[in-house]
Parts: C-alpha cells; structure tokens; sequence
C-alpha cells in the first residue's frame, strides 16, 4: 500500500523500481534497478541512486549525492549534499551524514549517529550508535567506533582502531 512501481528509463522491464507516493525526486535523478524510496523521503537534483538500494521513509538525500549499490539508508537519515556512500553501506534509523562526506563501502553507521561535513569514513569500518564524528575528520578502514563516542573536528584515526567513550 501506498507504493507504486515507476517507469523510467531503466536497463530492463526487469529491473523494477517503488517509490512512494509521497516521495519527493528532484531533476536529473539517476536512479537504478531494483531501488526502493519510502514515504516522504527526499532524494535532491542530480543525485545518483545505484541498484539494490533502500531509502526509508521521511529520509533525506542532499542533492548531488551517490548512494553505492546494495546501501540501506534507514528512516529519519539525513545526508548532505555533494556526499558519497559507497556500496553495501548500511545507515541506521536517524544518522546524519554531513555535506561532502564519503563513507566507504561496507560500513555501518548507527542509530543516531552525526558525521560531520567533509569527513571520511573508510571502508568496513563501523560507528556506534549515538557517536559523533567531527567535521574534517578521517576514520581510517576496518576501525570500530564505540557508542556514544565523539570524534572531535579535524581527527585522523588509523585502519584498524577501536575506540570507546569509556
């Protein structure tokens, strides 16, 4: 209920694509096969949503974003404009992925989760929930951030790391 199944200029008839109703696409959109755009969600101009993609309900993708094939952006997300998420990437329920952000591929960003503006996030690399992530800063791959951490703006992490807020 309350999903359509859109056409557009897909590579195939088989490669179905539903977005909501009330779901908000801006100009110059790319969006891939077998995607899925719930309920309010926003995705801005020119952005590119690969294949194998979720965009939950009332989340927000800033406009000329990229959202990498096999990525679940989870309900109530926000992600600036000019961001990359790369592929299999899982957002949690309310995370915040600042303006000019790359996450790498693989990586898990937790419930309630900030990242600020400009910032990296290397691949397999998983952030708590509730952490924080200054602007600037740079989380080097296979690195593990604790809940309720926070990462102060211009911080470099190595691959690797684990850090907690105890």
């Amino acid at each position: 209920g309350g999903l359509i199944p859109v056409s557009c200029d897909l590579p195939s008839e088989d490669e179905p694509l539903w977005v909501a109703k009330s779901a908000s696409i801006g100009e110059g959109v790319s969006i891939g096969g077998w995607v899925f755009i719930g309920s309010y969600a926003v995705v801005g101009r020119f952005s590119k949503i690969f294949d194998y993609t979720a965009i939950d309900e009332r989340s927000d993708i800033g406009e000329y974003s990229e959202i990498g094939e096999g990525s679940s952006i989870s309900k109530s997300s926000s992600i600036g404009a000019g961001s990359v998420i790369g592929w299999n990437v899982r957002l949690c329920d309310r995370s915040t992925i600042g303006s000019g952000s790359i996450v790498g591929c693989g990586s898990v960003i937790g419930e309630g989760c900030v990242i600020g503006c400009n910032s990296v996030i290397g691949e397999n690399t998983s952030i708590g929930d509730y952490s924080e992530v200054g602007d600037n800063s740079k989380i080097g791959e296979c690195s593990y951030i604790g809940k309720l951490a926070k990462i102060k703006d211009r911080v470099t992490i190595g691959e690797s790391c684990r850090v907690s807020h105890r």
